[in-house]
């Protein structure tokens, strides 16, 4: 007796034998629909779903990924009636590996899991701003700064300098580019606070533009290490600048957070200071751009790196709250953004020395409902693997991330996916931040004198 009811959607000759074993008396399947639509939007899903109680199918199989959107946006429905969504083996997959039916999505990309399209650079690799340009990248090597210089060779650039901490993140750029693109990067081995070094280093490279990615992003890290967190993101960002400036460097871009807009954590805290301190930068011959982000989905030691991490291992998720909810975009909607900023701020009608740049990000998701999909599309119950028990937020966390604070408003609208804002920015006092980064009060006062500045 045939133990699995079945449904293949999204059909096509590519997946006959994997048909014709499903149709196989032998296997324990039992072909109950097939559809071969090759395009979502030609299909009722909910007629299909109707036909899918129906037929009692207990395995959908997708042979078209066009239709993955579709099914994630549906998890809901597919855990109810506890039908499994495993991906069909092609006719290649099955002559050189042998038949396979439970072929789980073990790979997904940003656009399944968030159901938007990332945002899309408009203008050509031949633009003036960037072509046969000498840029220099500080934090180079780490997931937003190794995504830039790979978009970046692309763009027929003269000179790629990479500026980095961490031999190990460098190591592996290095390793994941070919000999042809290796000819147009050099790296450096350098600390951004550690001034006379960087000095060094931008002299001999003399670049045009200047993306600057360095900087100290853990949350919960931070708060135990205040001191390091003011040095590195705010007097590091004055360092870039001050040598930026000495070195003749034309445009200036500085990458900041969401949480740098109404902050609650030494993060927040020490990200909004460093746009202070470019928004009070003197420069006539520089131009300043600061784009602020959203999570980066799956960048170096992000939950969402976390969270495959523990699925790859079959260990149980357990999460802080029900309702936490963050704003993401991809690595490519980040680098995207980066430059689609730079070129803002080299066109000829830009008088502001510096502007702020924020990403539409669609609506903030909860952690809950990606950690669901991810686990879904991954082949496994999100009813199992993940813990009922949640560990709390800390006060540092917020429920919802924003990308404005009050006091701000927008400016400009780019396109129609970036906008500009502004706000009045403080001056920045760098005596009260060098006593901060010397003193020995403990954290929780260097805190709430930290947020005072701000």
């Amino acid at each position: 007796m045939r133990a699995f009811n079945i449904c293949i959607l999204g059909y096509n000759n590519n997946f006959k034998k994997f048909l014709d074993h499903i149709k196989d008396k032998k296997t324990k399947y039992n072909l109950k629909l097939i559809e071969k639509k090759t395009n979502p939007k030609n299909l009722d899903f909910n007629e299909l779903k109707n036909r899918i109680i129906k037929k009692k199918v207990n395995i959908l199989a997708i042979c078209n990924k066009n239709f993955i959107p579709l099914v994630s946006n549906n998890i809901a429905f597919f855990l109810k009636k506890k039908i499994k969504v495993v991906q069909s083996s092609n006719n290649s997959e099955v002559e050189n590996h042998g038949f396979i039916i439970e072929k789980p999505f073990r790979d997904f990309s940003f656009e399944e899991l968030f159901l938007r399209k990332t945002l899309q650079l408009k203008f050509s690799k031949k633009s003036e701003f960037i072509r046969e340009k000498k840029i220099l990248i500080t934090g180079g090597a780490g997931s937003i700064g190794s995504g830039l210089v790979k978009k970046l060779i692309s763009h027929n650039v003269k000179k790629i300098f990479v500026i980095d901490n961490n031999e190990y993140n460098i190591f592996k750029l290095r390793n994941s580019l070919d000999i042809e693109s290796l000819k147009k990067i050099k790296f450096y081995l350098t600390n951004i606070d550690n001034k006379k070094m960087l000095y060094q280093t931008m002299q001999e490279a003399k670049p045009e533009i200047v993306f600057h990615a360095a900087a100290l992003k853990h949350v919960i890290f931070l708060e135990k290490n205040i001191q390091q967190g003011i040095l590195t993101n705010v007097i590091g960002t004055k360092n870039i600048l001050d040598i930026s400036k000495n070195t003749k460097v034309k445009y200036f871009i500085h990458i900041s957070t969401d949480k740098a807009a109404d902050p609650k954590s030494v993060l927040g805290y020490t990200k909004l200071l460093s746009e202070y301190v470019c928004h009070n930068f003197i420069s006539d011959k520089m131009k300043i751009g600061i784009v602020r982000f959203g999570n980066v989905f799956n960048s170096y030691g992000s939950a969402a790196e976390s969270f495959k991490n523990q699925i790859i291992n079959t260990e149980k998720i357990r999460l802080s709250h029900p309702r936490v909810e963050r704003f993401f975009m991809s690595n490519l909607e980040a680098t995207n953004l980066i430059i689609s900023s730079l070129k803002f701020i080299s066109e000829k009608n830009n008088n502001n020395k510096c502007r702020t740049f924020v990403c539409d990000m669609g609506k903030p998701i909860k952690i809950r409902d990606l950690v669901v999909k991810m686990l879904f599309l991954s082949g496994r119950s999100p009813n199992k693997n993940i813990s009922k028990s949640f560990y709390g937020l800390k006060n540092t966390e917020k429920i919802s991330e924003i990308l404005m604070s009050k006091n701000e408003k927008i400016t400009k609208i780019l396109n129609e996916r970036i906008f500009e804002i502004t706000k009045h920015y403080k001056k920045v006092n760098f005596s009260k931040i060098q006593n901060l980064i010397y003193s020995s009060k403990n954290s929780k006062i260097l805190k709430n004198q930290l947020r005072r500045l701000i």
